[in-house]
Order: structure tokens, then sequence, then C-alpha cells
């Protein structure tokens, strides 16, 4: 296993996000009809952790998309367009789910935490009843469904479900502020990242005494390399558990790629 250690500055002077990234799900969505050429449009705002790139994967609810005229026209994720998505229905009243697409939504595009989605249908009648909270659709003709699944749903016209799923660590653009705080590991596998100098750990099983490289010592700006390793098989149920010292800078922050 191969540890580097990569000061990270970040942007000088302002705060550090360490939220831990997590899939977002959102819609953009039409009460009542849109059963014309006009159509209906709808946009949302979606908060996003900065800096993170995100694949943003597109579906639409099968709303009135029997008919090749019955579709959406455009998609768009942060001004971007996926373009038009006209899936065929096996009936008016279909209301599953179809994947229109993805899109890779770059570091880059993410520096600011809010990301516009907007969607355009056209020539969809509301012949589904959704659930925003659910993010369900069911036909229309099954009207006394919500009722007894407690639910509350709304007929729509249009009905699209982003899922934005982020791409970490590596799409993360170096110097950026560190998003990823330290995980509660077990004992037997946490390393300690303080300043030590000369001390051996024995691993929890002790197959393997480590001493810490004298070549590993933290100089301004330097990255460490350190490796963990067993010689001989690990071809058990328990495994092998190892742990090495490393010397870092005190009161630096590193970004651990492993």
């Amino acid at each position: 296993v191969k540890v580097d250690l990569v000061e990270d500055e970040g942007p000088s002077g302002s705060p550090k996000d360490i939220r831990e990234p997590e899939a977002i799900v959102a819609t953009v969505e039409h009460r009542g009809s849109c059963n014309s050429l006009a159509g209906c449009y709808g946009k949302t705002t979606v908060k996003v952790v900065p800096g993170i790139a995100y694949l943003v994967k597109v579906e639409t609810a099968l709303i009135d998309m029997e008919d090749d005229s019955e579709r959406l026209t455009d998609i768009r994720v942060a001004g971007r367009s996926l373009g038009p998505c006209n899936p065929k229905a096996a009936h008016d009243f279909d209301c599953g789910f179809h994947l229109c697409g993805d899109m890779l939504l770059s570091a880059e595009a993410t520096t600011t935490e809010e990301i516009v989605i907007e969607a355009h249908s056209q020539n969809t009648n509301d012949d589904c009843m959704c659930s925003e909270g659910e993010v369900l659709c069911i036909s229309a003709a099954l009207g006394s469904l919500p009722d007894l699944m407690n639910a509350n749903f709304s007929t729509f016209g249009m009905f699209v479900k982003f899922t934005f799923e982020p791409q970490t660590p590596p799409n993360r653009p170096s110097g950026s502020a560190s998003r990823y705080p330290q995980q509660d590991l077990p004992p037997s596998m946490k390393t300690s990242l303080s300043s030590v100098v000369g001390e051996s750990l024995v691993s929890r099983r002790g197959l393997l005494t480590t001493t810490p490289d004298s070549s590993a010592a933290a100089s301004d700006g330097e990255v460490l390399v350190v490796f963990l390793k067993q010689e001989g098989s690990c071809n058990t149920a328990e495994g092998c558990s190892i742990s090495k010292v490393v010397n870092v800078k005190p009161g630096v922050s590193y970004i651990a790629k492993v």
C-alpha cells in the first residue's frame, strides 16, 4: 500500500469546506398538463460541495410519452445541454422512469455551491401522479392508491429526476481545500500523523516491526511517500495488519492519497 502525504494549503484566508460529498437527488417538475407545443419549462437550484466533480444522471418519468411528439425537448445542467430526451413509452400511463443520459460535471464547474438544473417538456398531458418526497410516479388511473400509501401525490405533466454522484477524490483539483475528514477506522488500521522521531510500531498480530524511514521526515512543502508492505502471504480470513509512524511537519494539513 502506497501512501502519499501532500501538504494541503487551501485558499488563503478562506475557511475549509469539510462536508463529506454525498449523492444528491433533485427533481424538475410541473404540476398539471404540459400538453401543448409551448409545453412547460422548469428549473431547480441544487446545492453541491464546491470543488467536487459530479456524475449527473438524468431520468424522466414516462408521462404521456407514447407518441414521438410527446417528449423532453431539452435538459440542462449548469447551462450545459444534454439535448432532447424522447423515449418510447408502452402507453401514455406508463409512469416508469427512463434514463435520458448522464453528464460529468467537472470540479471547475462547481466553484460555487449552487448548480441550476432545467428541463422543458412538450405535448405531455398530466397522466401520472408523482410524489416529490418519494421521487415516485404512478398512473393517474390509480387515483385511490396514494391514500392507501399515505403519500402526497399530485398530477404532473413533467417530472425529471437528476442524481448527482460525487466523483472522489481523483477529480478534486490539486491545491484545493481538503474535503475528506479522517474516517472512523478500526484501531488496528489507524496511522499516527503526529510528529514522532525514532519510534517503532509493531502490528497487531506481531508479524512485522517497522521503523520510520529517515527519508520520510517532512520539510517545508515536501511530499512524503511511505509504503506499508507485508512480506509473504495474507491469504487468511484474518489477513495482515500493518502500521507505520510517519514524521510530518507539525501544524500542517496533508492530503493522504492511498
